[in-house]
């Protein structure tokens, strides 16, 4: 009797260990299509040159599983708010003043809507073309988008949807989710020495945007539209300044600072971006005469 018992246990094990068998096979071997981004609410950032033209921007989509697909898929994806409105209230709640933007339909286009994973392969593309152009270094701009369609397997849920995000740069300056770019400032404010750190803001190919003086910049509108100076490069690399918005400011002559952007090159071999700057600006009833240069460290990468 025991021997039979030990017998039937075994039959049983086994019956078990090939069920486990098969559904670790059959989950090892399951083909499930996710949109490629970020764990945080399916962000893919994307850094666009504003260049005065047109970019090419890429969405991706992968096939999981051990295996390449057997035949094409073809993914469809279509526009969809609803990532991006749980975005908006998953971050900044009933605070709309701090919420995202759609990128506007004139700054963008896609031409089709699907993607194809070619046989024999795991990923699909889709291009968008996108023009930057005339975007707010101020803002967040997504296109939202979800899987609405496929023609083979399955979707994984927690990959379903994406939100692009484009961010701005020029050669000057780059918008950045974690920040902009900070150039080390020193010089004379009304001849007394001075220095710290500036941001500066990407706003056209060949404009940039930061706070006059020693003025701190503020993410509030109306302190930045108040305060804030415009330094457009021209060609020949001379700098025109100009305000913003509502700052009285005027450009200097000055033969230490001739308002001028360069490219220098150090004893170490350390690549910097310069901005040799003299203007001066209304601060309530004063006038601030800034002598300053903005110096950032690069590589050509």
């Amino acid at each position: 009797m025991k021997k039979y018992i030990w017998m039937m246990a075994c039959v049983m094990l086994g019956i078990i260990g090939c069920n486990t068998n098969e559904i670790f096979e059959e989950e090892l071997y399951k083909k499930v299509v996710a949109l490629i981004c970020s764990d945080s609410y399916n962000i893919l950032e994307d850094e666009q040159e504003l260049t005065g033209g047109e970019n090419i921007a890429i969405i991706a989509v992968s096939c999981g599983g051990t295996g390449a697909v057997e035949a094409d898929v073809r993914v469809t994806l279509i526009p969809d708010n609803t990532p991006f409105n749980a975005y908006n209230v998953g971050m900044f709640d009933v605070d709309a003043t701090q919420y995202a933007k759609i990128l506007p339909e004139s700054n963008y286009d896609i031409d089709d809507y699907h993607i194809i994973i070619p046989k024999g392969e795991r990923t699909g593309k889709l291009e968008i073309r996108i023009r930057p152009e005339g975007l707010s270094p101020d803002s967040v701009y997504f296109i939202p988008l979800s899987i609405g369609a496929l023609s083979a397997y399955e979707v994984n849920p927690n990959k379903s949807s994406i939100l692009y995000r484009v961010l701005i740069k020029n050669f000057y300056a780059e918008q950045k989710s974690s920040g902009y770019t900070y150039y080390a400032m020193r010089g004379y404010r009304n001849d007394v020495v001075t220095q710290s750190s500036k941001q500066v803001q990407p706003i056209s190919k060949d404009k940039v945007r930061l706070m006059a003086g020693n003025i701190s910049f503020d993410a509030d509108v109306s302190t930045f539209e108040k305060s804030a100076i415009i330094l457009e490069i021209q060609p020949d690399n001379k700098v025109v300044i100009s305000a913003y918005n509502d700052l009285e400011v005027s450009q200097d002559d000055d033969p230490d600072f001739p308002n001028i952007f360069r490219t220098e090159t150090d004893d170490w071999g350390r690549k910097h971006k310069v901005f040799l700057l003299a203007y001066s600006y209304r601060d309530g009833n004063s006038t601030i005469k800034m002598r300053e240069e903005l110096r950032l460290e690069y590589t050509d990468d």
